[in-house]
């Protein structure tokens, strides 16, 4: 490929290479790729980019997969997760995950219910056996989350409950929120509801106010029940219209379902002492 530009100028020469490079990834694959205007990503970096994405692709394409425990080379180390000591058990994990990297494999867990020895259990019963692409591209890593193969409901439904109230409950215009299903809703005393109306709602009692401050969200707990999901807490709110300011706190609750087992869609939001 070089003998294309060889003839140019280096700096001309790896620019035209580069331009080469994306013309010939939107043609094959339809990727598009834009510019950037970080001074620091120079040519020579957009060029390794573009040959590393260009190998990705073309080992994906290739289809081969692999076993995640041959792709580390088998290791024989590492005890089955009823042979560890609690007392080992933290640099047992630290130990499997250093291993992992020196292959460019991670892995990530976000709910802060997940215990080491899951983890552990997690790495050596599952994805050890995991199928996965096999690529091999320098710089490349491949990244696994936890909560993608085992999904916390609670901490889910809590954050998402989280998110909503604060929405809620602020001055900032309400905009379609994601976590509401398409119909059927129900707030407060208003119910079989649309999203639009939700929002019409919310905003009539925002615009109601020149400020709107959540001063804090408290006491939240979280109940689960095959596919329906409760999650309560109290509030305190601080509001000002015309200069005068007043207090409210009470109690809420978020009712989500999860009609496919995947996702938690919100369908009953109570909030006590606002009136929408």
């Amino acid at each position: 490929m070089k003998s294309k530009f060889e003839r140019l100028p280096d700096k001309e020469a790896i620019n035209a290479e580069n331009s080469f490079l994306k013309m010939k990834m939107m043609l094959e694959n339809g990727a598009h790729i834009g510019s950037t205007d970080d001074p620091s990503f120079t040519p020579e970096m957009e060029n390794a980019f573009l040959r590393q994405v260009m190998a990705f692709e073309k080992q994906f394409e290739e289809g081969k997969t692999i076993k995640l425990f041959d792709k580390i080379d088998r290791p024989t180390i590492f005890k089955p997760v009823a042979e560890v000591e609690d007392s080992e058990m933290e640099g047992a994990l630290d130990s499997i995950l250093a291993w992992l990297a020196q292959y460019d494999i991670t892995l990530d867990v976000f709910s802060p219910n997940i215990t080491t020895r899951e983890l552990y259990r997690f790495i050596t019963e599952e994805l050890f056996e995991y199928e996965m692409d096999d690529t091999d591209v320098p710089g490349w890593t491949s990244n696994f989350i936890y909560d993608e193969f085992h999904p916390d409901p609670f901490y889910e439904n809590e954050n998402i409950a989280d998110e909503c109230i604060k929405v809620i409950l602020s001055k900032a215009s309400m905009e379609l929120f994601p976590h509401f299903r398409k119909g059927d809703l129900a707030l407060n005393e208003h119910n079989t509801v649309s999203r639009d109306k939700i929002q019409q709602y919310i905003n009539i009692f925002k615009d109601a106010y020149d400020e709107i401050e959540c001063m804090d969200i408290s006491g939240v707990s979280c109940a689960v029940e095959g596919v329906r999901s409760a999650i309560t807490g109290h509030y305190q709110l601080r509001l000002v219209s015309n200069g005068r300011e007043e207090f409210r706190k009470g109690k809420w609750r978020i009712e989500l379902e999860t009609p496919d087992d995947f996702f938690w869609y919100i369908y009953k939001v109570q909030i006590e002492g606002i009136n929408f």
